[in-house]
């Protein structure tokens, strides 16, 4: 196992982390192709096991996610937390508690995130053609 930070070139091993939950976390996504996996407040960390990656860690501004489809120990990533600069972790509750050992927690609230799959409304411009995008380049 070893954590690395990850860059464009990853973009592939992070798409196939989230898998069919990817709709639920294109907010993420769209954010690193965004800020091309750099930037002086934007930094994104992936754990990998035998060669695939496990678990992803991005830092955007005071923000700190985390995802990873397993039950995973996140001490690998204790050495990080202590370089970046964050006020707030959010990801799934399940995930998010086993940091609580790693951080300094002031205060905890909880929020919800919710997803919208199927939105049904008339089209007003009908003749355009709605696509999703899958990489970069589109």
């Amino acid at each position: 196992m070893r954590v690395i930070e990850l860059t464009i070139n990853n973009h592939k091993d992070v798409v196939e982390l989230f898998g069919e939950e990817i709709t639920n976390y294109y907010f993420i996504v769209d954010d690193l192709l965004k800020n091309n996996y750099q930037g002086e407040f934007f930094h994104v960390y992936g754990e990998y096991d035998g060669g695939k990656l496990v678990s992803i860690l991005l830092n955007n501004f005071n923000n700190i996610t985390y995802y990873s489809k397993e039950d995973r120990n996140v001490e690998a990533y204790e050495n990080i937390l202590n370089k970046l600069s964050f006020t707030k972790l959010s990801g799934p509750s399940n995930l998010m508690k086993k940091f609580i050992p790693y951080v300094s927690v002031k205060e905890d609230t909880l929020s919800y995130m919710g997803v919208a799959k199927n939105i049904i409304a008339e089209r007003k411009y009908k003749d355009i053609p709605i696509n999703i995008i899958n990489t970069e380049k589109e």
